[in-house]
């Protein structure tokens, strides 16, 4: 869950800074990890981007970063979306579900 909010709000941060690219030192300052964890969560959140909203895009330059919106919808739909995306996949919410016979 930890990991997912850290990707939520880098995506946060893409979004409303957007089209300005942000540096990676400005992502590990913000989430106060190292670089090289900071890489691995805007991998991760490109990744999860890739596979499941496919309208929205993480262009990197060198140790920069942006996002890319190549939908009609507007950027609080994405950030809603996400949210989402990452408590339905949360172990908490599958163990709710379980816990309550829902699954």
């Amino acid at each position: 869950m930890k990991k997912d909010l850290a990707k939520l709000t880098l995506f946060r941060e893409l979004v409303y800074n957007q089209p300005k690219e942000l540096s990676l030192d400005y992502f590990s300052e913000l989430l106060n990890i190292s670089k090289r964890s900071t890489l691995r969560t805007v991998d991760e959140l490109a990744h999860d981007l890739e596979k499941d909203f496919e309208d929205m895009e993480i262009k990197k330059n060198k140790y920069s970063y942006s996002i890319m919106n190549n939908s009609l919808m507007n950027n609080e739909y994405f950030i809603v979306s996400l949210q989402l995306f990452y408590l339905k996949n949360s172990i908490q919410f599958v163990v709710g579900l379980r816990v309550n016979n829902l699954l």
